[in-house]
């Protein structure tokens, strides 16, 4: 039997078509299931719209629904320079934007392509935690800058988030006053330094076949049979 799995993107202008690529990607490679994207984004190109909507047209097993942000009252955002955008805190949105039917969803960065089976990532066990996710390359650097107790910092590009217990914690506020309070400081890497500062080592560890990092056309993780590979291009 199909199972639904809902997965989330926090998109701009700037990335309307590489969500698109990665879309196609993940269908290409789940068509047993159902998969129900959401995209939280603040402004997308009219041509972009147009294809996601005959991207959805074209494959049985997609859905899509478009949220957008109207209002950043009561939102912080740090970015730091370079080709990032705020677009990256929109994965602080879906606990408010998406129905409340909706208790858990994949997150993922738009420059991620999908070789093989998420149901497996889907049906993680979070053993009680907010969120799931791969340990960062380089996490001694990043504890040390930002004041971690735990040791364990994670990359945010791909997230398995329980939306229930975000809602409860009322993570979304947590995360914006942390980024208010430590203003520039310690930021380097934007919305993932907010969240490893704010849950502090408290996720459940997902393989790292679901977060296969490409630095720079430099694979990281070459031995492993990655699901999710994630293209980092740093200028």
């Amino acid at each position: 039997m199909a199972e639904q799995i809902h997965i989330g993107f926090g998109i701009d202008k700037n990335f309307g078509r590489f969500a698109g690529i990665t879309i196609t990607s993940l269908v290409h490679n789940n068509i047993a299931n159902e998969l129900i994207i959401h995209i939280v984004y603040d402004e997308l190109l009219p041509e972009d719209i147009d294809r996601l909507k005959k991207t959805e047209q074209l494959y049985r097993n997609l859905t899509l629904h478009f949220y957008q942000i109207t209002s950043t009252e009561g939102m912080t955002f740090i970015v730091p320079p370079g080709h990032i955008t705020q677009a990256m805190y929109y994965r602080y949105l879906f606990a408010q934007m998406l129905p409340k039917s909706v208790k858990r969803l994949i997150y993922l960065d738009a420059d991620i392509i999908c070789k093989g089976d998420i149901l497996p990532l889907w049906q993680t066990d979070l053993e009680g935690k907010v969120l799931g996710a791969v340990r960062d390359w380089g996490e001694d650097r990043s504890c040390g800058r930002i004041g971690l107790k735990n040791g364990r910092y994670f990359n945010s590009g791909v997230l398995l988030m329980d939306l229930v217990k975000w809602r409860q914690q009322k993570l979304t506020q947590k995360l914006f006053q942390w980024l208010e309070q430590v203003g520039n400081t310690k930021i380097l890497w934007g919305d993932q330094d907010a969240l490893n500062g704010v849950i502090d080592g408290e996720f459940a560890e997902l393989p790292n076949i679901y977060n296969g990092i490409v630095i720079n056309n430099t694979t990281l993780n070459e031995e492993l049979d990655v699901v999710l590979v994630h293209y980092i291009d740093y200028i």
